[in-house]
């Protein structure tokens, strides 16, 4: 059959509150794109499986796709409805961040971070790979420093990329 038949299906079942028989054509599919991620993540929002749609968003970011708009909107509603809202605005916060990072986008990515009040080491690792990738390490080890003064303590991939900026430094 062919993808895009299949990935009407699944809309269709979602459409039809079930879930579970859609998710299955789902881990079926070779042929995945955004469209069928953000698909599957907002039937399962929508039909009040709220764990399986933060849970399909985190496994569609590791494996590389980056959600548009209505996946983060369908997700963050989800960790609304699960009473989690800080810990999915940390997340797409920190996805976002990495986002702005990888193009090249630095200031719009501090700009994310300084939005967020309870900043948390992953966080506070999607913003120091870029700095020390930019060849901003002065500004890196500034971050760095500003993340010892608050109440979070770097934990060992903080403290990694840290070293591995200033010896970037110490050879430019």
């Amino acid at each position: 059959m062919e993808a895009s038949m299949v990935k009407g299906i699944i809309d269709f079942y979602l459409k039809c509150h079930k879930v579970k028989t859609g998710r299955k054509l789902f881990d079926q599919l070779v042929d995945r794109d955004v469209v069928s991620w953000t698909t599957m993540i907002a039937g399962c929002m929508q039909n009040s499986f709220h764990v399986d749609a933060m849970d399909l968003f985190y496994e569609m970011i590791r494996k590389g796709w980056k959600p548009d708009a209505f996946g983060c909107t369908s997700v963050l509603n989800s960790c609304g409805s699960l009473h989690a809202l800080e810990k999915g605005r940390r997340q797409v916060h920190a996805y976002a961040i990495k986002m702005f990072i990888q193009n090249a986008r630095v200031a719009d990515a501090r700009l994310v971070l300084e939005e967020i009040y309870d900043k948390d080491n992953v966080v506070w690792n999607a913003m120091f790979p870029g700095d020390s990738q930019q060849l901003q390490n002065e500004e890196s080890l500034k971050l760095y420093k500003d993340l010892q003064m608050s109440k979070l303590k770097p934990n060992v991939i903080t403290a990694a990329i840290n070293i591995s900026s200033q010896g970037q430094q110490f050879h430019n």
